[in-house]
């Protein structure tokens, strides 16, 4: 978690290099009119063209979020970078990418869409007081607190909702994002609810908001494991069951794990396994960690981005086989 105020400095260290000065034998690629950024940095084409399904304009952004907040906001000092962008730029690594960079400027005449090489203006979006000065290593510029930038997210995610009754979890797409958002800035940023709530005032529905805030937490490490928590939760409110979240075991005084989710009165331990899980050492730690929870009376689901379609299922099919 990061320590956030105004005046810090945000961004990636040393992320923008001078269009004017590039270090020579180097590959760039540029970022805006004055900044480049080495290109071993950008994201994956295919990574980038996946999130363009999700663009209204299907932009392919390879150029992360944070640079190109950074650069587009300290060449536009009079404006302050929005949303998505200054989430990125407080550090922020979920739900930023394939996203429009938004900065505000009262001047402009109107507003305008923005592309790979120019960011998006809007002519309002952010009150005096939730602007923060802040500088990226020397140089200055403005974004929208946390707070009014999530509350900002919110806002597009409530707009943009799709009206065609799909859910999941038994909860509508728009608040599953919303949660989602909210887990991250908790987990990540150590946003407060009660700020998000009050930067929303008289822009996000506060009754959807609430709900939001209500069923959030600041315990999940990634959007997955959030999916997985709602989907337990769904699971859980069906059979009567109560779910906690982050549960240690131990084996005398020593700690096995920590489980993402688990119900104790069954012995059931649910985890996630992102990619770093599949690498040799961590492999064999989690397998040795399986045992040893066997050993300790629990029984272990383990989901992957791949299984987590599966999961409704695989519990459900569990709790029956252990009440019945």
């Amino acid at each position: 978690m990061v320590n956030l105020y105004d005046g810090m400095n945000v961004g990636p260290e040393n992320s923008l290099l001078p269009a004017g000065n590039l270090p020579q034998g180097m590959q760039t690629m540029q970022v805006s009119a004055r900044f480049h950024m080495l290109a071993r940095e950008q994201r994956s084409y295919e990574l980038a063209r996946a999130d363009a399904r999700n663009h209204p304009r299907g932009v392919i952004y390879q150029v992360p979020a944070a640079y190109r907040a950074a650069a587009f906001g300290i060449e536009k000092p009079s404006t302050v970078v929005l949303a998505h962008g200054a989430l990125a730029l407080y550090g922020l690594r979920y739900r930023v990418e394939g996203k429009d960079t938004v900065l505000m400027d009262p001047s402009a005449e109107r507003n305008s869409h923005g592309n790979i090489s120019k960011p998006s203006i809007v002519r309002r979006g952010c009150k005096p007081e939730h602007v923060w000065q802040v500088r990226h290593y020397g140089h200055e510029l403005q974004v929208a607190s946390p707070a009014a930038a999530t509350a900002q997210v919110l806002r597009e995610i409530r707009r943009s909702s799709p009206s065609n009754g799909a859910t999941f979890a038994g909860h509508s797409i728009d608040l599953v994002e919303a949660i989602t958002l909210i887990d991250c800035v908790r987990r990540h940023l150590g946003i407060d609810p009660m700020e998000i709530l009050k930067a929303s005032s008289g822009t996000v529905c506060q009754r959807w908001l609430t709900r939001a805030l209500a069923k959030s937490s600041k315990l999940a490490d990634s959007p997955k494991e959030t999916e997985m928590r709602l989907l337990a939760q769904m699971v859980c409110d069906e059979f009567g069951l109560l779910l906690e979240e982050q549960v240690v075991v131990r084996d005398g005084g020593k700690i096995v794990t920590t489980f993402d989710l688990a119900i104790p009165e069954l012995g059931i331990g649910i985890m996630y396994d992102g990619a770093h899980h599949g690498e040799a050492k961590q492999w064999h730690k989690d397998a040795e960690i399986n045992s040893d929870l066997t050993i300790c009376g629990w029984r272990v689901l383990r989901f992957t981005s791949a299984s987590l379609h599966k999961f409704v299922e695989k519990l459900v099919a569990l709790i029956r086989k252990l009440q019945s």
